[in-house]
Parts: structure tokens; C-alpha cells; sequence
């Protein structure tokens, strides 16, 4: 196994507020297990956009975690154990089959194909064949891990039909990706296809993917309140919070990030997509 390393180095406005944080010893103690209230608030405010303009509780539908394999660990080792089946498409991040295993859950995978132009495609006839009694949760990476393949609108709308048949099933989307460049496509996101899709799905992200710190190792899951509340319990178990310098340095940084200029670009994802567009 192989762990990615960003090509370009954190942002200098990061690091100067993890250079002015930590310096304040009250900044190095524990935070609350959920997370530092600055940053869930923060998310609120700057994933609002991502989910439809959807509000945001800070108290109820976001949970800070070691990195975004934190989120993911807590999800998956909420919501299935020995005797039920996690399905994922393949390729697929192979993080995932080690949280499953924990779990005592089995992964049931379904295949990914290309045509003769390299365009991939999921197996979704496969995936419906090979979901039964057992199946307790779907993982989906969109942007894809490995093949870097967005889920189109169509394709979100046929993976709804088939888990509208089986009510049981949730959904972890893994979107640590999502400021990456796309070509100019739209990144579609399964929350935001239905009241029912929100109601079942956590979706997580990475501030060390997105801010090319992933040492400082800080994540997030967004998704409705019984989710979130039972991913927090296997979380605390496990972490009780996370770093917490990094979680307030981030939250001070996101405003920076998202709305201000950085060199010569309108702000700093614009400017990292410059580099590998």
C-alpha cells in the first residue's frame, strides 16, 4: 500500500495561523469530542453551497475527525458488524477493506469497466444483482479513487432507483476530492439528488487533501443528525477529538481560502487547479 503526497505545499496564510495558535497554550488541550465549535461552525458556513444551500447545523451534522479515514472508520464501524455486507465498486481506495475488516463485516464489490475511448463506467446491474438482506451500507469515492471518474447526473439518479429498494442501505460518499480540477464537469453530489438520498447519506472530506496538509491529519463528515450521532460515538471511543490546533488553525484559514486572492488567482483552489489543469 501507498500513501499520497501532495504536490504542492500548504498555503503560507496556514501556516502562519498554526504559527499564531499554538502559541496560546489554551489552543493545545483538548477539544470537545465532536470537534472545536470554530471549526464545524466554519463548515457550516462554507458547505452550505456545496449541499444546495442546505442549513447547516454545527451541533447536529458535522463531526471532526482524524483525517478523513477517522470519518470513515467511525461511520463503518457504526453501522455494520459480523454478518452484514459493505459494497463498493471496483477500484477502490484500499483504506476501505481494512476499516470493513474491523468491522467484521464482509466488502461485496462490484466491477468498473472502460470503453474503447478510456471513459469509465460503473457495473450498476451488477451492483443491484449483488445487494440482499445483509447489505447495510454503500461507499462511492466522487471524485473516484483511482480512476479519478465523476458520477454524472444520470448516473446518480439510476445508483437512487436502486437503494430506494432497499431502504436499509446507507450511503458513505468520500469526497475528499472535490476541489480538484474536473474539466470543466460539474462534481455531482448524492446528498444533494434527494430529501431520501440526505436522510442516508455521510459525506466526508479532508483538510489535509484540500489544504496539502494531510501530517495534520483533520477531516470531516457532513450528513443528518442520527448519522452523525452514531458515527460520534464510535468516534470518541476511538479518538476522543482530534488535533486540535490544526482544527482551529483551519477554521481561521477556510474565509482565506475560499474568498481571497492567491497568486494571481481568484482564490486558492482556483490557483491549485491552475497547476494541475
Amino acid at each position: 500500500m501507498c500513501h499520497g503526497i501532495p504536490g504542492l505545499a500548504p498555503p503560507q496564510f496556514l501556516l502562519d495561523n498554526m504559527a499564531a495558535i499554538i502559541n496560546d497554550h489554551q489552543n493545545n488541550q483538548y477539544s470537545p469530542p465532536a470537534g472545536h465549535m470554530l471549526l464545524r461552525s466554519e463548515i457550516c458556513k462554507w458547505w452550505s453551497p456545496h449541499f444546495n444551500g442546505r442549513t447547516l447545523d454545527p451541533n447536529s451534522n458535522v463531526l471532526i475527525t482524524n483525517g478523513a479515514i477517522g470519518a470513515i472508520y467511525a461511520v463503518i464501524n457504526n453501522l455494520v458488524s459480523e454478518g452484514d455486507s459493505v459494497h463498493m465498486f471496483e477500484p477502490y481506495y484500499t483504506q476501505y477493506i481494512n476499516q470493513i475488516e474491523f468491522s467484521g463485516a464482509s466488502a461485496v464489490t462490484s466491477p468498473m469497466y472502460t470503453n474503447d475511448k478510456g471513459e469509465w463506467f460503473f457495473d450498476f446491474d451488477h451492483f443491484e444483482k449483488s445487494l440482499d438482506a445483509n447489505s447495510k451500507l454503500l461507499i462511492i469515492t466522487n471524485p473516484h479513487n483511482p480512476s479519478g471518474k465523476l458520477f454524472t447526473k444520470e448516473e446518480i439518479a439510476r445508483l437512487s432507483a436502486i437503494l430506494e429498494k432497499w431502504p436499509q442501505v446507507a450511503v458513505l460518499s468520500d469526497e475528499v476530492y472535490f476541489h480538484l480540477p474536473f474539466d470543466g464537469r460539474k462534481l455531482e453530489v448524492f446528498a444533494n439528488y434527494s430529501e431520501a438520498n440526505w436522510s442516508k447519506t455521510v459525506t466526508v472530506f479532508s483538510a489535509g487533501k484540500m489544504l496539502n496538509c494531510t501530517g495534520w491529519k483533520v477531516g470531516w463528515a457532513i450528513g443528518p443528525k442520527n448519522l452523525i450521532a452514531n458515527a460520534f460515538a464510535v468516534h470518541e471511543a476511538v479518538a476522543f477529538c482530534p488535533n486540535v490546533p490544526g482544527q482551529i488553525a483551519l477554521a481561521k484559514s477556510l474565509e482565506e481560502a475560499f474568498t481571497k486572492p492567491y497568486d494571481g488567482h481568484k482564490n486558492y483552489f482556483e490557483y491549485v487547479r491552475s497547476v494541475f489543469e
